[in-house]
């Protein structure tokens, strides 16, 4: 039907046209005979100039108005790109904004200076810091070292007393040249890595308060996240597993991925299973739950050893981490 219509406004649009040019060459043809001077020499040599004249102002009408018209649309596609261009810029910019971290530190075989700098100023102005990773044992220096303290710390760690965990992270490990040959040493180095970390945070416990969730998980990736920024390093990226220092990447507040893993590490201290570290506790406390932990004695000696070993693995990264 709508063919229909198109033909029949088509045929009508010809039939308009013939018509007027059949009336207006009637009526030129009736003015011309009240000229009775007119001769048909004059009259043809008359139609010749004029369509002479005719033929000259079509060519130069065509040149001027096709030159014109180029220009006009040149200017139009301009215009329409460069809108176009803003909308896609617009585009990018929140996509990038939402889903891509806003800067990559390399993975690497000493501390990368960059990222520590970074991450120490992150710290100095956040009242939060929250970690999620195989231990925490860069957390407490970090913390110390700090001009500004958070007040609120929390830390998802692998729980030591889960063997398919920590044998799990430990062949993970192993794929690194710094790594064990031996699984069951590798487990074991693991745990005693824990049980480390969180006699380091146990000690800080004046100056802030310290939550710990002993996760399930096997930390394929590691979280350090503040108030306004994440800080997620990938152990399996390409180019990261011969590396003891993995690949990290810097998402901002405003990001699907802050969002998202801010909002998980808050759920996972709902349950009743958070252990917090209070400024009146003594050494029984940390040594009571150690002991049901690991289902061995730490007593006051034991407590000792794993101090001087925090000592002994941290003294090598403080420069670093104090003056990055």
């Amino acid at each position: 039907m709508n063919d229909a219509a198109s033909t029949t406004r088509k045929w009508l649009t010809r039939y308009a046209f013939g018509l007027a040019c059949s009336i207006a060459s009637l009526v030129s043809i009736i003015l011309i005979g009240f000229d009775d001077k007119l001769t048909w020499r004059v009259f043809a040599s008359s139609a010749g100039l004029n369509l002479l004249a005719s033929i000259i102002f079509a060519i130069i009408f065509t040149v001027l108005s096709t030159k014109v018209q180029e220009r006009n649309m040149l200017t139009s596609i301009q215009v329409e790109f460069s809108h176009l261009t803003d909308k896609m810029q617009r585009s990018l910019q929140a996509t990038s904004a939402l889903y891509l971290p806003s800067k990559v530190y390399e993975s690497s075989n000493a501390p990368l200076q960059s990222f520590n700098h970074d991450l120490r100023k992150s710290l100095q102005g956040t009242s939060f810091y929250g970690f999620r990773g195989a231990s925490a044992k860069f957390v407490r220096e970090r913390i110390e070292k700090s001009s500004s303290k958070p007040q609120l710390v929390r830390i998802v760690i692998i729980d030591p007393s889960k063997e398919s965990i920590v044998r799990r992270r430990a062949a993970d490990r192993q794929q690194h040249p710094f790594g064990n040959s031996a699984i069951d040493v590798a487990m074991s180095d693991l745990r005693d890595e824990i049980y480390m970390s969180l006699v380091a945070l146990f000690d800080i416990r004046h100056l802030c308060s310290i939550e710990v969730v002993l996760g399930e998980d096997t930390a394929v990736t590691r979280l350090e996240i503040f108030d306004d920024v994440a800080y997620i390093s990938w152990y399996q990226a390409p180019g990261s597993e011969p590396q003891p220092f993995p690949e990290t990447m810097r998402f901002e507040q405003g990001s699907f991925l802050y969002q998202s893993e801010r909002m998980q590490l808050a759920r996972r201290f709902e349950g009743n299973n958070v252990i917090r570290f209070r400024g009146s506790d003594t050494d029984d406390v940390i040594s009571t739950f150690l002991t049901e932990l690991s289902k061995t004695t730490i007593d006051e000696n034991r407590l000792g050893e794993l101090r001087k070993k925090y000592q002994n693995f941290i003294d090598p990264y403080r420069k670093v981490i104090q003056t990055s």
